[in-house]
């Protein structure tokens, strides 16, 4: 019978090639993975998209896309190949009790303006406030939930920002909405394509600073 090749074969990937876990030896149920090192906080295994641990100001800073500190997320030219439901994931979804991307517009706004025309959304957590991530790098306890989260892939450990613990807290904490913005949502041909152009000005507007 002549020899067939194995299909569940394998090679064996060389060591710096292997995610080991972190509580044990290495071992054969090791991911494959080529070393990665994050451009925000400098760790190996993980990159700026899944970074727990923000600069001095309560940011990760960086690109999401690309792992480089040469630019931002919202800088990027892959948002242009990007569909909108993606981008509020990128921003939002995918940053659930983690401190937010450095960006010079608001996801906040964004995300209001999604709801508001496509319905009633689920999150399964928001991005945590500037002043909460300058907290989780000055308290200890705070610091390891999220090192250990990031560094497990657990999202029960993320530590919750109490502010943006809710859709409504979320409200509170950013202001609600401007008197403009509310202006425009109560115009009965709101979903005119004016309306819509005056709509998409505010959401490019720089990003408004948590008082």
């Amino acid at each position: 019978m002549p020899y067939q090749p194995n299909p569940n074969f394998e090679p064996q990937p060389h060591k710096d090639e292997v995610d080991y876990p972190a509580w044990g030896p290495p071992n054969r149920f090791a991911r494959r993975r080529s070393p990665v090192q994050c451009r925000n906080c400098t760790r190996l295994g993980h990159t700026i998209a899944k970074c727990m641990i923000p600069r001095s100001d309560g940011y990760v800073h960086g690109c999401a896309l690309c792992n480089t500190w040469t630019h931002q997320t919202d800088d990027c030219r892959g948002l242009d190949k990007m569909h909108k439901d993606d981008i509020l994931d990128l921003f939002i979804s995918n940053r659930a009790n983690m401190p937010p991307l450095l960006a010079t517009k608001c996801w906040y706004f964004s995300l209001y303006v999604y709801k508001y025309f496509k319905g009633p959304t689920i999150e399964t957590g928001y991005p945590w406030t500037p002043e909460f991530g300058i907290s989780v790098l000055n308290t200890p306890d705070l610091r390891i939930w999220a090192t250990d989260a990031m560094e497990l892939g657990v999202f029960w450990m993320r530590p919750v920002d109490p502010r943006m613990s809710s859709w409504e807290k979320v409200q509170e904490t950013l202001g609600g909405t401007r008197p403009d913005f509310q202006e425009l949502l109560q115009c009965p041909c709101s979903n005119c394509e004016e309306d819509l152009r005056e709509l998409e000005r505010i959401i490019q507007e720089p990003r408004y600073t948590i008082t």
